[in-house]
């Protein structure tokens, strides 16, 4: 892996995704994010007390922390014990829930093909590299599978 790789996505609905990654450069670790809509932005916290900021339809800044109340569900507003015994508590709501799917014998929140969408693209990014940042379709399993 180089020290920082861009890849660019098209959608099937013609949107553009940026997505930056870097493992490898000396630095502190921050995992700034930042999202651009066309109807709203976020960006992330870069450090030293920076807040989380939204923008929506042009507007002035706003910390995002004033959406808290109409849209953070209660878990995350009022974890339990045991998720912050945890530490990550975006990652034991995650393993939590799947856990809960076993246990219940539900659908988990996230299935099969939502990994495959959230981790084909980053694989798939890899070919487009090894072959000079040529274009490289994305595969779609859930049509693979219902064509099989």
């Amino acid at each position: 892996m180089e020290d920082t790789v861009l890849m660019l996505c098209k959608t099937e609905s013609g949107y553009l995704i940026k997505i930056r990654i870097d493992m490898l450069s000396t630095r502190p670790a921050n995992s700034y994010l930042s999202l651009q809509g066309t109807k709203a932005c976020f960006e992330g916290s870069r450090g030293f007390g920076a807040q989380e900021k939204i923008s929506i339809d042009g507007g002035e800044w706003q910390p995002l922390s004033d959406y808290e109340e109409d849209f953070l569900p209660d878990r995350w507003k009022n974890p339990s014990e045991e998720a912050v015994k945890a530490g990550v508590t975006g990652d034991y709501f995650e393993l939590r829930d799947f856990v809960d799917s076993i246990l219940h014998d539900t659908d988990p929140p996230m299935d099969v093909y939502d990994a495959m969408d959230y981790t084909v693209p980053g694989l798939v990014s890899e070919q487009s590299i090894a072959n000079g940042g040529i274009l490289v379709e994305v595969p779609n399993f859930r049509t693979q599978a219902t064509e099989q």
